[in-house]
């Protein structure tokens, strides 16, 4: 059963102790919880996540966010941010299982903040394979379960979508205007709901209702066609 806990002090607490722990290696607070350090145009870094079930305890969430995304994705100031490529870290490195950390209290906590700081080498390996904004958007697409243009299921449409925006932030305007495409298709399905179907409908079947578009779904979809039209101006194209 989760037990509510005091999240903002143990916010500003572990902030106030970390800041000097992680500067060694690059990493400032950037505001809500997140620390990191910009390479090109991306930025490496992490933020804690607390235990919702009342032990204090926290994990690490560590990867990569691409910035620039914001604007593509036409997001407001407000949005929430998350990590475009993460995992979890622990003292096996990156990417090997998540590790809890205690923090019932503040020596408790002090203590995990220094072996979290101590753990951070084992992390550039990982960071050292990105390079380019192209590697970026092919390690992205590794860790997804996109598969070949006009194939993907509607759920992957925002992966589709990230995918093309990556190719076209690392100029490789040919392959981002298909992915983006093909979000665009993922995004135009009509989606009905019927009583007695397990799944989403793209097809109207006895009985399914239509489900109007939320105005997060409106928002991308409109994103993506922004995108494309940038693309095809870009290359003189009218569509």
């Amino acid at each position: 059963m989760a037990v509510k806990r005091d999240y903002g002090s143990f916010a500003k607490a572990s902030r106030r102790m970390l800041a000097p722990l992680v500067s060694p290696y690059g990493y400032e607070h950037t505001g809500q919880g997140f620390f990191a350090r910009r390479k090109n145009s991306w930025v490496e870094g992490f933020g804690l996540q607390q235990t919702q079930y009342g032990d204090g305890s926290f994990c690490i969430n560590m990867g990569i966010d691409v910035p620039s995304l914001d604007a593509r994705w036409l997001r407001p100031d407000t949005a929430l941010r998350g990590l475009l490529i993460h995992f979890r870290l622990s003292e096996r490195g990156a990417d090997q299982g998540d590790c809890w950390l205690p923090s019932d209290n503040k020596e408790e906590l002090n203590q995990s903040l220094v072996r979290l700081a101590s753990w951070l080498p084992l992390v550039e390996p990982w960071f050292a394979q990105l390079t380019t904004m192209s590697d970026v958007a092919q390690f992205y697409r590794s860790r997804t379960n996109l598969v070949e243009l006009g194939q993907n299921p509607l759920h992957l449409q925002l992966q589709a979508a990230n995918y093309g925006f990556l190719l076209a932030e690392a100029g490789e305007d040919a392959s981002a205007k298909q992915w983006l495409e093909e979000a665009e298709r993922l995004m135009s399905l009509p989606v009905y709901y019927a009583s007695g179907w397990a799944h989403r409908l793209h097809e109207k079947v006895k009985g399914a209702r239509l489900q109007k578009p939320t105005p997060d779904e409106v928002r991308q979809l409109k994103a993506v066609r922004t995108s494309l039209c940038g693309l095809a101006n870009a290359q003189g194209e009218t569509i």
